[in-house]
């Protein structure tokens, strides 16, 4: 009971300490270098979803969620979505965001890594609107120093493992197992720890 306690604890402090640190646990020095230097004050956001809906109950709702709470606690304009039906529709939704006064374009999904820095003029539009995308779950091909305008923020699925492969090690060692075994497999091209 007392194992139980301490993971979730654990888990409860990593759900609110997440946010403070994402940006900077999760990209790189140009990644924070893009976002520590944008000026939220004022910045309405609006989250673009990977042709997916912001009640899925996956990476959708769950960065819904997290815009709303992040433009309350910064005291920004409410935020608002578009859920393109397809992929094709994601570049309009980039255009109907930033030209209806969209600052900072929340970007869940990988979908999002060839629209927002592949194409020019979308690369133009964001420039003239000293706007920022905020690509979770996702990298940008030629790093953000070619994409100014873009903070990426990839998921380490390998630190995840490691810490679940631990816990779960340690909760059968408490129940007395004595050659506790963890497996682990993911969608992500990364190894199991």
């Amino acid at each position: 009971m007392k194992f139980k306690k301490s993971i979730l604890s654990l888990t409860t402090l990593a759900a609110i300490a997440a946010p403070i640190a994402t940006v900077v646990a999760c990209g790189d020095d140009e990644t924070t270098a893009v976002a520590m230097n944008f000026d939220f004050k004022g910045a309405k956001a609006t989250l673009v979803t990977d042709a997916g809906k912001i009640t899925d109950k996956s990476f959708n709702q769950s960065a819904w969620e997290a815009t709303n709470e992040f433009a309350t606690a910064k005291h920004l304009p409410a935020a608002a979505n578009i859920e393109p039906k397809n992929a094709t529709g994601i570049k309009n939704a980039y255009k109907t965001a930033l030209n209806g006064g969209s600052r900072v374009l929340v970007l869940p999904g990988f979908t999002h890594m060839s629209h927002a820095s592949g194409d020019p003029e979308v690369n133009q539009l964001f420039a003239q609107k000293q706007a920022i995308g905020v690509v979770v779950d996702g990298w940008v091909p030629g790093g953000a120093h070619a994409n100014s305008h873009l903070a990426p923020i990839a998921y380490r699925v390998e630190q995840a493992a490691f810490e679940a492969g631990y816990a779960s090690a340690k909760y059968l060692d408490a129940k007395g197992d004595t050659d506790p075994r963890v497996g682990l497999w993911t969608g992500a091209n990364a190894s199991g720890v």
